[in-house]
Order: C-alpha cells, then structure tokens, then sequence
C-alpha cells in the first residue's frame, strides 16, 4: 500500500474540536452504552428530595452528592439519562450503571460550580469530557471517503460545478447563504472549509451524513481540482490519492 501523503490538515466537526466544560472519570464505556456521546439538559442537584422535585425524562443530573443506584435514588435515575459527579467513587466502573445503560461521570471536582442549570450539555462517554451545546454527532459508518477535488469560491460555482461524489471545498460558507448552498452540499462526498461553517448547514450535514472539515486555513490554495483525496475523518487529515483505504 503507498504512504500517505498528507496535503494538508484541519478540524473534523462535533465534539471533538470544541474546549470541553469539566471533565471527569468516565466508568461506562461507549462498548457497553452503544454510544459515545449523550446530550441533555443539566440539573444541579444536592439533595435526594431536590432530585426528585427537579429531574425530568432525559435530563442530565448533576451533584455534589455520591449518588448511587440503590432504593432511594432509583425512580430518579430511571428518568436521567446520564450522572455527573463532583466527587464519587474511583473504581473503574460501576457495574449498577451498566445495567442503567446511562454514562456515569465521576471526580469532575467542580462540575456544579461550572455547569450552568437548565442549559444543553453533550458527554463524552469514553474520555469523561462535558462539552457546552447539544448537538447530533456525526454517525459515520466508515473513517476515511475518498472522492475528487472541486474547488470554488462562489455559490454560483458551487452550483455549476459539483457533481455527485465531489469534495466541496471553499472558503467559508456565510450564515445568509447556508440554505441555498444546500443543493450542492447535498451531492457531496464531503465538504472541505477554510474557515468555520454555519450552524445551519453543520445541523444539515450531520442530519445528511456529511463529514465536514473546517478550519484547514489555505485548503483552496493547496488542493487541486479535478484530483482524488482522501479525508480522514478523525483526525481531519487529507492525503492526496486516488487510493480506497
């Protein structure tokens, strides 16, 4: 198999590229949950009585208390769908929350003092990690896609130019013209930005499937039309090759 020449690097969307809140110990793994990365609303609680006043359906509970799964503390976590702690136990894992099949975060140190009531956290089940924002991460089912280069600078051109299976990439994609890029982004193996991208079309391609690079600084100036790259999604590189890895 030929080395892989790297042509050039930048940020793969989602949690992974954003400055985590706290973090802590995570004792579920994503193997046992099924997922990696669970979003929710947070709720502060101290008290087993505050928990049972305040926890809705799919909220994410949040204390300063070793809240266990044991009777008292049951109906609460029935109704959470993930546990942070500021404290809490070390142990590797915790057998009673596999069984919950709920993310169990522990020793944050502070997580009450930072986490904000009633606002959209996502967890990251396999670091410990709590990132502000709830959003759908990417549900890719491979790595690395392969497909030709089209660079342009204009929806105009975008709209001329790309063909199914292309790689987009440009500049930046403004706010204003988010949906009328669509169409073209929609054809596409994946899109390549300079700069950040939108909200708009980020919500799009998740919901799409469409891996999405940003922040690569100079991708038109380095890329070249017409020729084949492979994106890898984790890591955000892209070599210059024709090869399916």
């Amino acid at each position: 198999m030929p080395e892989r020449v790297i042509a050039i690097w930048g940020k793969p969307f989602g949690a992974l590229s954003q400055t985590y809140i706290a973090k802590g110990k995570s004792h579920v793994s994503p193997e046992w949950l099924g997922k990696r990365f669970y979003s929710g609303k947070v709720k502060i609680v101290h008290t087993l009585d505050e928990a049972t006043k305040s926890i809705e359906t799919g909220d994410i509970l949040v204390s300063d208390y070793d809240v266990d799964y044991c009777s008292d503390w049951y109906n609460v976590l029935m109704k959470a769908k993930a546990v942070i702690l500021d404290k809490g136990p070390s142990e590797p894992y915790k057998p009673r929350f596999i069984r919950l099949g709920m993310p169990y975060i522990t020793q944050t140190g502070n997580a009450t003092a930072v986490l904000e009531k009633g606002q959209e956290y996502t967890i990251d089940s396999e670091t410990g990690a709590i990132y502000k924002g709830n959003f759908i991460q990417l549900n890719l089912e491979k790595r690395l896609y392969s497909g030709r280069v089209k660079i342009v600078h204009t929806l105009d051109e975008a709209t001329k130019a790309i063909r199914t299976g292309d790689i987009l990439v440009t500049e930046e994609i403004s706010e204003l013209e988010g949906s009328e890029w669509m169409p073209a982004v929609k054809k596409t193996t994946a899109l390549v930005l300079e700069r950040t991208i939108p909200e708009s079309v980020a919500t799009a391609c998740r919901e799409l499937g469409i891996p999405f690079i940003t922040q690569t600084g100079n991708a038109t100036l380095i890329l070249v039309s017409d020729e084949e790259y492979t994106i890898d999604y984790e890591t955000g590189a892209i070599f210059r090759t024709a090869i399916q890895w």
